[in-house]
């Protein structure tokens, strides 16, 4: 129960990431994403840094492939599309919760994980309820069709890099993977920031210090904590339950009124992670 408790967790951390990354839009996207992942990844390097000792090159180079796929492409993506103002963080946060499809289907390739038909029903199921909670039944219409595209591209890199890091996690531990992973894909950043200006007011940085340390390395940490012990299918169903908090935190906080199509979604989303 507890590896499921620290996904869960993980997830109540994810669950801020969009709004609190909408807030922070005075920030350029590549610059936000650096300092999400650089410096949380240094912290977390120095605590795993034990494995240095043993870990073998090969295995560096898959982790620092890893940094490339799972930080520098998702997260280049991921903030490039929120950065849009005419893309709401509630509907990129549906796009990026599909990605336990991904992760499912790259932990049958590369680590042979069992695919039954209930875990796969149970998955695309979510699906439906993560979209009912999200839409209702009405026909989602984009804008442009530029920031939906990059934040799905975002969120398959993103299902691929969590199932093939966990063979990493296993051999050595989760600080020791995201710090490397977070370190190298975070550097690869830099040629890429436009604009350095960070205002200087104290709830940006606020704002700044909780997405690095726990909305990111925390959370990062507590996610392959476990993963490393359940089935890759099983663990990254609860995301299906990010678009359900905040609509939960929004009734709690600002007393808004919760249609039928979310109680009827958060059933299926249930019945979903019952099956996985």
């Amino acid at each position: 129960m507890r590896y499921y408790l620290a996904i869960f967790t993980t997830i109540v951390f994810y669950s801020t990431v969009e709004v609190i990354t909408k807030k922070l839009g005075a920030v350029d996207p590549n610059l936000l994403a650096f300092l999400r992942f650089f410096p949380s990844g240094v912290i977390i390097l120095l605590i795993g840094r034990r494995h240095f000792r043993h870990v073998r090159p090969r295995d560096l180079l898959w982790l620092a492939l890893l940094g490339v796929i799972g930080i520098t492409l998702t997260f280049t993506a991921y903030h490039g599309s929120l950065a849009m103002k005419e893309f709401p963080a509630s509907t990129g946060a549906v796009i990026f919760s599909i990605n336990p499809v991904f992760s499912m289907l790259t932990a049958w390739l590369l680590l042979r994980e069992r695919l039954t038909i209930k875990l796969v029903v149970g998955v695309l199921f979510g699906l439906v309820g993560v979209y009912i909670v999200s839409f209702g039944f009405e026909r989602v219409t984009f804008a442009s069709a530029k920031a939906p595209l990059l934040m799905f591209g975002a969120q398959v890199c993103f299902g691929i890099y969590v199932a093939a890091a966990k063979r990493y996690v296993f051999r050595y531990g989760p600080f020791f993977v995201n710090g490397v992973i977070f370190i190298v894909g975070s550097v690869l950043f830099l040629p890429m920031i436009g604009q350095w200006h960070v205002p200087a007011d104290p709830v940006t940085l606020w704002w700044l210090v909780y997405l690095a340390l726990l909305a990111t390395g925390l959370a990062y940490v507590l996610y392959f904590y476990g993963l490393n012990k359940v089935p890759i299918a099983a663990g990254t169903s609860i995301f299906y339950l990010k678009p359900v908090l905040a609509p939960l935190l929004a009734a709690h906080v600002l007393h808004d009124r919760l249609g039928l199509n979310f109680f009827i979604g958060l059933v299926i989303i249930f019945v979903s992670l019952g099956l996985t």
